[in-house]
């Protein structure tokens, strides 16, 4: 699951193909299926922003020929997985509390559950 708010994005990118470069550059991965998960405003009544969430699946190692050079905070980057009850059950234990990151989790999970239904093309 990742996000795309446009912040890395570049002339003329859509919010799809940033993802997927997002989730290669940052955990080394490629998506075979990429699906649109939810929108979210991020504070609702303060800002007009907005967040794009993706849902990747059928995830694989990325080329050996690929290359990215971490930088600034990315080059601490530590990329952790977990199954998605258990990350659901950190976030209803207060474990993980990034606001995107937890209803991502739980859209995640209510999707997984429904046979994957609900979810829209990226």
């Amino acid at each position: 699951m990742g996000g795309a708010g446009g912040a890395g994005r570049r002339t003329g990118e859509e919010l799809p193909s940033l993802a997927a470069r997002e989730l290669a550059e940052e955990a080394e991965l490629v998506a075979g299926r990429l699906d649109l998960l939810l929108d979210l405003h991020t504070s609702p009544g303060c800002s007009n922003e907005r967040i794009r969430l993706f849902l990747a699946r059928d995830l694989r190692p990325v080329d050996a020929s690929f290359e990215f050079e971490r930088h600034d905070e990315e080059a601490e980057l530590e990329v952790r997985r977990f199954d998605l009850d258990a990350a659901v059950s950190m976030a209803l234990a207060g474990e993980i509390t990034n606001g995107p990151t937890v209803a991502g989790l739980l859209a995640a999970a209510r999707v997984r559950d429904a046979g994957w239904n609900g979810l829209r093309p990226a």
